[in-house]
């Protein structure tokens, strides 16, 4: 959020270009300690299934298990099984495309971001277009939305979807939709709103509302693929 303070400032004073140049530096800078420290997990540890009837399918947890080692790491597989079977990317895709709970999230995800970028790309342009605001100002303000609305809306989402789950079929489902239609009205009217601190309240609120189903509809794809 201080980097987007910073942009609002340096594109007021010396122009977009050399705000774009100056805030590249920085995560240049940063991407070194990045690729010296963070290393690339072992790919293939989740691979390892039985051979089964369905290729996707994986051993029941009641069974007792075997570890097995191969080149990309450490799996287990169930005792009695002939040997263990590695599922191509190909087939992981296949089966990701035959599942509509995950062609319903896909698409409503795209719709929303659709959205979500549209108004995240062109929200200080229409502040400073409509309003009169100048842009330090708006990167003020947003320097408070964000994190306020954003964060806090993720983070309440997470927590009232972990609730719902356990109290009604599909609480995870249920909590994406709800809260993206509750925020579509403060979409809507932090636009057309004459009184710009009350389209910036709305705007709070619709980012508290529109980030709510993040987290919920990232642990449905975590359940949905194998």
């Amino acid at each position: 959020q201080v980097i987007g303070l910073l942009t609002g400032i340096l594109s007021q004073n010396f122009g977009g270009r050399i705000a774009f140049l100056t805030l590249g530096v920085p995560g240049l800078i940063y991407s070194i300690p990045f690729v010296l420290t963070v290393k690339e997990p072992k790919r293939g540890l989740g691979d390892i299934i039985a051979k089964s009837k369905d290729p996707i399918q994986t051993p029941s947890s009641t069974e007792s298990e075997k570890s097995v080692s191969t080149e990309y790491g450490t799996g287990f597989y169930a005792k009695g099984v002939a040997e263990p079977q590695i599922i191509s990317a190909v087939d992981r895709f296949l089966f990701i495309l035959k599942s509509p709970p995950f062609i319903a999230l896909w698409l409503s995800a795209a719709f929303r971001f659709m959205g979500g970028y549209a108004l995240g790309s062109w929200i200080q342009v229409f502040y400073r277009r409509v309003h009169g605001m100048d842009p330090s100002t708006i990167s003020m303000y947003m320097i408070f939305i964000n994190p306020v609305g954003g964060l806090t809306g993720s983070l309440t989402g997470g927590w009232l979807a972990d609730i719902w789950t356990l109290h009604a079929w599909g609480g995870k489902a249920w909590l994406c939709a709800v809260c993206s239609v509750i925020a579509a009205p403060f979409r809507v009217g932090c636009l057309i709103v004459e009184n710009q601190y009350v389209s910036l309240t709305m705007l709070l609120f619709e980012y508290f509302f529109a980030e709510m189903w993040f987290g919920p509809a990232v642990a449905i794809v975590q359940e949905i693929i194998p």
